[in-house]
C-alpha cells in the first residue's frame, strides 16, 4: 500500500498557515492542530449541507414498525461535534400509537435523541467526568482538546444524561452489554459484597453497596507470596437501600449464567443481611466469612475487656489468628467463655456475648483449613478496595457532597466503567439503553444511538 498524499490545496493552507518558515516544533503542531481544526469544521458542515432533503413519505416508528407521517417539517437542531458546532435540519414524526416521538434524521446520523453532543463527543466527554470533579475535568480537557473548550458543567450534563440512561435501561441487558457472557459450564464463581460511606449533603454520610463477582480463571492465587489478585471482575454499585442492591446483585448473577458454575463461594463479613441476600440468590452457595473480619471482630472485643493500650491486646489478637486459621471454633469459643468471671461491667460482658454470638452463628462459614485447601479465596478484601478504585476515587474527594440524584448515576456509571473498561463502557450503556428503549410499552425519553 502507497503513502497517502495531502491534498495539494490543504498543503497551502498548512504552508500559509505556517509562514515562512517553523521556529520549532511546537510551532508546527500548533498550526497543524489549527488547520485540523478548521478543516474539521468545513468538512463536517459540507457534508450535512449534502445530505438530501428529507421527502414527505412516512417512517418507520423504530418502536413498534407502523408507518407514521410527518408531523412538523424542518425542524433545526443544534449540535457539538469534536469539530466544531454544526446545525441539522431534519422532519419530526409522532406515534400516537407507541405516544413516541422521533427524528428518522437523527436516527439516521446516530445523534443522541437529547442532549448537544454527538455520540462520539459525548464518550469523550463522559471518559473526563467519570474520572474526576467537573471542574477539573474542563481544565484537563483544554490541555487535550484546545480547539474545543467546553465549561465543566458540559461535562456534569453529560454524565447525567448517560447515567440515567444506564439507571434506565434494564439491568441484567446492561450488565450483558458490560462484560462478555460466559457460555458452557464454569467451574467456580466468586461473589463478594460490602458497604461503605459516601459523602452527602448537608454533611449526612450515605451508604454505598458494591457487589464484586469474580470467575475462577480471574483469580491468581499468589497464597505462597502473598495475597491473589482479580484480572477482571463485574462490578455492581449501589446508592440506595438493600432492596434495590438485591435486585442488581440478581441482575448480574443472571448475566454471568450463575447457574452453570459448578461452585459459587460467597464472601463477606458476617452482617446478617449478607448471609440473607446469600441465600436468597444463590441458595447453593457456599459462604465464607472473611477471616479478616472474623480477628477484627474479636480484636474490638479484646479491647474493650483489656483498655485500648494494655501490652495483651497484641497477645489475644495472635491467639484469635491461631486459633481461626486452624479451624477451631470450639477451641476459640471456650476460652472466650473463660473470660467471663473476669469481665467487670456490663460493657465488657456485651463485648464479650456479641462476640460469642458472632462466632457460633458463623461457625459453619470458618472452616479455614478445608477452604485453603481446595485453593479458594477467602478474604473479601477485593470487595473493600472496590469501594476504593470503583467509587471513592471520584466520589470522596476533598470538598465533595453527593445529592440522591447525583450519586446515585455516578455509583451507577463508575461500577459500569470499571466492569467494561474505558473503550467500552459508553457504548455498551447506549446499546443496552436501546435495547430497553425499544421494548418498553410507554414512552421513555431516553437518548436512542442508531
Amino acid at each position: 500500500m502507497g503513502r497517502s498524499r495531502l491534498p495539494d490545496d490543504m498543503v497551502q493552507r498548512l504552508l500559509a498557515v505556517l509562514g515562512d518558515k517553523v521556529e520549532n516544533l511546537s510551532d508546527l503542531e500548533d498550526a497543524l492542530e489549527n488547520l485540523k481544526a478548521q478543516v474539521g469544521q468545513e468538512t463536517f458542515d459540507e457534508r450535512l449541507r449534502q445530505l438530501p432533503p428529507e421527502n414527505d413519505d412516512p417512517k418507520t416508528c423504530p418502536r413498534c414498525g407502523r408507518k407514521i407521517r410527518v408531523r412538523t417539517k424542518n425542524v433545526p437542531r443544534e449540535f457539538e461535534s469534536l469539530s466544531g458546532t454544526h446545525t441539522v435540519v431534519r422532519n419530526y414524526h409522532y406515534c400516537d400509537h407507541c405516544r413516541f416521538g422521533f427524528y428518522p434524521r437523527d436516527l439516521q446520523l446516530g445523534l443522541p435523541s437529547e442532549g448537544d453532543a454527538t455520540l462520539k463527543l459525548e464518550s469523550r466527554l463522559l471518559d473526563f467526568a467519570v474520572n474526576g470533579p467537573y471542574e477539573r475535568s474542563a481544565e484537563r480537557w483544554e490541555i487535550h482538546y484546545p480547539h474545543r473548550v467546553f465549561s465543566a458543567n458540559m461535562f456534569r450534563l453529560v454524565s447525567e444524561r448517560v447515567g440515567r440512561r444506564a439507571e434506565l435501561s434494564n439491568s441484567r441487558t446492561l450488565h450483558e452489554a458490560l462484560a462478555p457472557v460466559p457460555t458452557g459450564a464454569q467451574q467456580r464463581l466468586y461473589v463478594i459484597n460490602d458497604g461503605s460511606m459516601l459523602p452527602g449533603l448537608g454533611g449526612a454520610w450515605k451508604e454505598a453497596k458494591v457487589g464484586v463477582l469474580v470467575r475462577g480463571e480471574n483469580y491468581i492465587s499468589q497464597r505462597e507470596v502473598g495475597r491473589g489478585y482479580v484480572t477482571q471482575a463485574r462490578y455492581v454499585a449501589v446508592w440506595g437501600n438493600q432492596e434495590e442492591f438485591k435486585e442488581q446483585m440478581r441482575a448480574a448473577l443472571d448475566a454471568e449464567r450463575w447457574q452453570r458454575f459448578a461452585q459459587i463461594v460467597w464472601l463477606a463479613d458476617g452482617a446478617k443481611g449478607n448471609w440473607t441476600l446469600a441465600a436468597t440468590l444463590c441458595p447453593t452457595a457456599l459462604q465464607i466469612l472473611d477471616p479478616g473480619h472474623a480477628v477484627q471482630n474479636g480484636v474490638t472485643c479484646g479491647k474493650a475487656l483489656l483498655g485500648d493500650e494494655h501490652c495483651l491486646v497484641a497477645d489475644w489478637q495472635k491467639r484469635l489468628e491461631q486459633l481461626l486459621a486452624a479451624g477451631d471454633v470450639e477451641v476459640l469459643a471456650g476460652e472466650l467463655m473463660e473470660c467471663l468471671p473476669e469481665t467487670e461491667t456490663n460493657a465488657q460482658l456485651a463485648a464479650l456475648d456479641a462476640l460469642l454470638g458472632y462466632y457460633r452463628n458463623n461457625e459453619a462459614r470458618m472452616d479455614y483449613p478445608s477452604y485453603r485447601a481446595q485453593g479458594l479465596m477467602i478474604g473479601s478484601g477485593i470487595g473493600e478496595a472496590a469501594h476504593r478504585h470503583v467509587l471513592q476515587e471520584r466520589m470522596k474527594l476533598s470538598g465533595q457532597h453527593w445529592s440522591d440524584h447525583h450519586g446515585r448515576r455516578m455509583v451507577t456509571l463508575r461500577a459500569a466503567y470499571r466492569t467494561a473498561g474505558p473503550k467500552r463502557f459508553h457504548d455498551a450503556i447506549n446499546r443496552a439503553a436501546c435495547v430497553t428503549y425499544l421494548h418498553r410499552p410507554r414512552r421513555v425519553d431516553l437518548p436512542l444511538a442508531a
